[in-house]
């Protein structure tokens, strides 16, 4: 534990140093001021609005900001120690995504509301967020931790960003649900449109379910590729 709390603390001083919560108060001043340009805003459908901007908003603080801090540490030769260090890879891991997630949760209430006035039920809402920002950090650190530069990771960065926000087509009803059930987003939606609508039960059951399923399997798959991409190229 004392090692977690550590790790957390020098994360949340890293990313201070990063300027990510600059970026993050400027996130939250750019959709205000842009949401402040559409007529009618304060009337929005918060069951269809809220899901999506989370879906869109996290990924820029939890998949892009754990690959450039992933892709930082490897220029630097710090992921490299990790395998001599006592930190652990679970405890490195849970650091990151703890940290960017709670990061991005906070930017993006502060957009919802503040800036939309909207509000819910807060345990599913959060709860969903928190997963989706899991999930996105994991699969960052998951994508980037092959490559060796930016450049070389931008590219194919972007299709796996769409392959991540496919279930907003049926958020949006342009795709049938049953196609994106098994897909990773989709159970962390679910929770945060359970925030908005009355939900049964076994639709709860799938979307918490799901939404842990799906972290502790991106949590065990990020794991094997510090075991493939760093601790074995490290020869340790």
């Amino acid at each position: 534990m004392k090692r977690l709390l550590s790790a957390l603390h020098w994360d949340a001083l890293q990313q201070y140093r990063y300027k990510f919560y600059a970026v993050g108060v400027g996130m939250v001043i750019f959709w205000g001021g842009l949401f402040s340009l559409v007529p009618g805003i304060g009337r929005v459908d918060a069951v269809v609005v809220v899901p999506a901007f989370f879906a869109i908003n996290l990924y820029v603080t939890t998949f892009y900001f754990i690959s450039g801090l992933v892709l930082i540490e490897k220029s630097e030769g710090t992921l490299s120690a990790l395998a001599a260090t006592p930190l652990r890879d679970a405890e490195y891991l849970l650091s990151k995504v703890i940290t960017l997630t709670v990061l991005a949760i906070v930017e993006s209430l502060l957009i919802v509301v503040v800036v939309l006035g909207i509000r819910g039920n807060w345990v599913p809402l959060l709860s969903g967020a928190f997963a989706l920002g899991a999930i996105y950090s994991l699969a960052g650190f998951i994508v980037v931790v092959r490559y060796r530069s930016i450049n070389a990771f931008l590219i194919p960065s972007v299709l796996y960003v769409i392959a991540l926000l496919l279930p907003l087509l049926s958020h949006f009803g342009l795709a049938n649900r049953l196609i994106f059930l098994l897909h990773p987003m989709e159970p962390a939606m679910e929770l945060m449109r359970a925030a908005y609508l009355p939900t049964g039960v076994w639709e709860m059951v799938y979307a918490a379910a799901g939404a842990a399923a799906w972290m502790c399997g991106g949590f065990f798959l990020a794991r094997w590729r510090i075991y493939r991409f760093v601790v074995r190229e490290a020869g340790v």
